[in-house]
């Protein structure tokens, strides 16, 4: 039932807002990036993040995550999925972490509503 998942999922998408946000304070207090700096760093983590997720959607290694899709077709959709969204963040990068969740959040909406 996808009323049941419901709250499930936005706890989960409130873990990630939670935990990210928490990774680049902690990320940007130790580096003592000032604004500016603190956006480009943040454009360059999130490009890099998106050559990991072609790395796992597409290379050599198999990971768990998308290698244990219950079917071919299932592993096929998730690994679309990924690939669709590493592209999105390599095109546009967010600036800091909210426009990540932001951006997260509608990726995940668009997905849902294409039968991800």
């Amino acid at each position: 039932d996808d009323r049941a998942a419901a709250p499930d999922a936005a706890r989960r998408r409130a873990a990630v807002k939670t935990a990210l946000e928490a990774v680049w304070k902690g990320y940007a207090a130790r580096r003592g990036a000032d604004d500016d700096g603190a956006a480009e760093t943040f454009r360059a983590a999130c490009s890099f993040a998106a050559c990991e997720l072609f790395r796992r959607a597409v290379g050599a290694a198999s990971v768990p995550d998308l290698a244990d899709c219950a079917t071919p077709a299932a592993r096929e959709k998730a690994e679309l999925l990924v690939v669709d969204v590493a592209a999105g963040l390599l095109e546009t990068p967010p600036d800091d972490v909210a426009g990540l969740c932001a951006w997260l959040d509608s990726a995940y909406d668009a997905a849902m509503m294409a039968g991800a």
